[in-house]
């Protein structure tokens, strides 16, 4: 069993990097920040349930990988980074394990 407590959360949610953009949900973090206090207890209980569960949201299961250019050719694949889009949550939820590990 898994338990999050919603001032874990808000603490993720303070600490947020704001200057990102947003994910597949369209949902910037500078919102997230912001808003925080007012989605801290809905999003705690759609972590817990999703964990519990092992079901994840629709949303958190999209991902969008572009290529970003770095330098060279720009007809050379090599030149290009692959940066991968996800939504707010799923960046909420990986920050959450990163701080399990710590």
């Amino acid at each position: 069993h898994v338990n999050i407590e919603k001032e874990e959360l808000l603490g993720v949610l303070t600490y947020i990097k704001v200057d990102k953009s947003p994910g597949m949900d369209g949902i910037y973090p500078r919102i997230l920040r912001e808003a925080r206090e007012n989605i801290v207890g809905a999003s705690t209980d759609i972590f817990v349930y999703s964990l519990a569960t092992g079901e994840v949201p629709e949303v958190g299961t999209k991902h969008k990988l572009i290529p970003l250019f770095q330098k060279g050719s720009r007809d050379n694949t090599g030149s290009y980074w692959p940066v991968s889009l996800t939504s707010g949550a799923v960046k909420l939820k990986s920050q959450r394990r990163k701080g399990q590990c710590i």
